[in-house]
C-alpha cells in the first residue's frame, strides 16, 4: 500500500529499532502526551505483541476512541474480545500484513469494526458497565465480615 503510513508510537525505547524503522520509511514519535488526539488522526492501530501480560490499557483506549485495532493474539488475550467483532487479531507477519492491508483498503470495514470496539468498550469497561460491580463491592464491604 504505497499510500500508507507508519508511525510507532511508545515510550522508553531507544535501541537499534529506532534507525531501522525510520531508515524503512516508518515515523518514530517516541511518548505521546494526546492518546485521543493520536487515535483520531489513526486510520488503524496495529498492537503487534509477541509476548507480555496484563491488561493492555492502549487497546482499551483506542477502543474506547473507536480506532480499529489489528491485535496479535498475545496482544489482546485477557480482554475477553473476539476476532472481528471489536477488533482484529492476527498471528504471524503474513496475517498481520493481510488484515492491515484489508482494513486500509476498506474503510467503511475499518470504521465498523470500530464503532463495535468502541461500544463493546463502552459496555464492559464505560461506567454504566462497571457501576454494578462497583456497587456490589461496596455493598459486600458494608455487609461486614461474614460470621464464624
Amino acid at each position: 500500500m504505497p499510500d500508507a503510513e507508519l508511525t510507532i508510537a511508545g515510550n522508553g525505547y531507544r535501541g537499534p529499532l529506532v534507525d531501522e524503522a525510520t531508515r524503512a520509511g516508518a515515523g518514530w514519535l517516541g511518548y505521546v502526551g494526546d492518546l485521543g488526539g493520536l487515535f483520531a488522526r489513526t486510520d488503524l492501530l496495529l498492537v503487534p505483541l509477541r509476548f507480555g501480560g496484563g491488561v493492555r490499557i492502549r487497546i482499551l483506549e483506542a477502543l474506547a476512541a473507536a480506532a480499529p485495532v489489528v491485535a496479535t493474539p498475545i496482544a489482546a488475550a485477557g480482554l475477553g474480545v473476539a476476532d472481528g467483532a471489536q477488533l482484529a487479531i492476527a498471528a504471524g507477519p503474513e496475517a498481520i500484513a493481510a488484515r492491515v492491508e484489508r482494513l486500509l483498503a476498506q474503510p467503511e470495514e475499518a470504521a465498523a469494526l470500530g464503532r463495535r470496539g468502541r461500544d463493546w468498550c463502552a459496555a464492559h469497561h464505560g461506567a454504566a458497565g462497571l457501576r454494578p460491580r462497583r456497587l456490589a463491592v461496596i455493598d459486600e464491604v458494608l455487609r461486614g465480615p461474614a460470621p464464624r
